[in-house]
């Protein structure tokens, strides 16, 4: 998890490969702004107050910040939508049980992906991807501190229920961190998972979750990133930064839906 500046070089040129047309021909579904941005604040920026005391957790959070919630990801504007949304609790991350109708139908009720039972709660560096020709399906993926690593999430319902996994239940031996999620045109799945010994995990599932197989495997010196041609199902990307050369970006290309991959090449 070292060197990230280098790192972001590695995720835009991975989103590259899709920018012809991700499976959605949208957005990456999650954005994310740093806190340092956040603290400078925003001219114009309009903070909606839809009444009833601020909870003292958000006393101090940069007007910026509430105003562009939707771009980010962490415990303050999770609270945050929270009170917007007029939950019926106030105990710390409850679930929202009936959303403002202001915001219907953009989202529900808030829904904890790591019940508990098979994951605790000290996820982060969550991702997530949904099923192009299943819209009620997807997965996450998150750092989740168990034998493997990285955590694997699945919903078959639209998000409103998950059940969830340490990826070593699905073969993947003890690693680290860092994990990848992928969907191809085909609703292919593909994660990846970085080990504390050099190779990238890869574990693939053509059944929306239900099943995993792999892992196989990629050398790199730190974190990857994975993603898919949308226009060839076969066809998986691995890119990466090499940090024993030059800094230089480079990548892995699978032609046969991540069973095996081809040497690296610089991008």
């Amino acid at each position: 998890m070292a060197k990230r500046k280098l790192y972001a070089s590695a995720t835009l040129l991975a989103g590259a490969f899709v920018a012809l047309g991700m499976m959605f021909g949208a957005q990456p579904a999650i954005q994310a702004v740093s806190a340092a941005s956040a603290s400078t604040g925003g001219a114009g920026a309009t903070v909606p107050k839809p009444g009833g005391p601020l909870p003292p957790a958000l006393k101090d959070m940069p007007d910026y910040m509430k105003a562009n919630h939707g771009k980010f990801d962490n415990a303050l504007t999770a609270l945050y939508e929270q009170w917007l949304a007029e939950a019926t609790t106030k105990s710390w991350g409850a679930p929202v049980q009936a959303p403002n109708k202001a915001f219907s139908p953009l989202y529900g009720a808030d829904v904890r992906m790591s019940n508990g039972n098979l994951l605790g709660s000290g996820q982060n560096e969550f991702q997530i991807d949904v099923n192009p020709a299943n819209n009620l399906n997807a997965i996450g993926t998150s750092n989740d501190g168990g034998v493997a690593g990285v955590g694997v999430f699945r919903t078959t319902d639209g998000g409103a229920t998950w059940t969830s996994r340490d990826a070593s239940a699905y073969g993947v031996p003890s690693s680290c961190c860092d994990p990848g999620v992928a969907y191809g045109p085909d609703g292919h799945v593909y994660v990846t998972i970085l080990s504390t010994s050099g190779p990238t995990y890869i574990i693939r599932s053509s059944d929306g979750g239900a099943t995993w197989t792999g892992p196989s495997q990629v050398t790199t010196s730190d974190r990857s990133n994975v993603t898919t041609d949308p226009s060839n199902p076969n066809i998986v990307y691995i890119t990466y930064t090499d940090f024993t050369g030059a800094g230089r970006i480079k990548g892995y290309k699978s032609t046969d839906g991540g069973v095996t991959f081809g040497p690296s090449f610089f991008i």
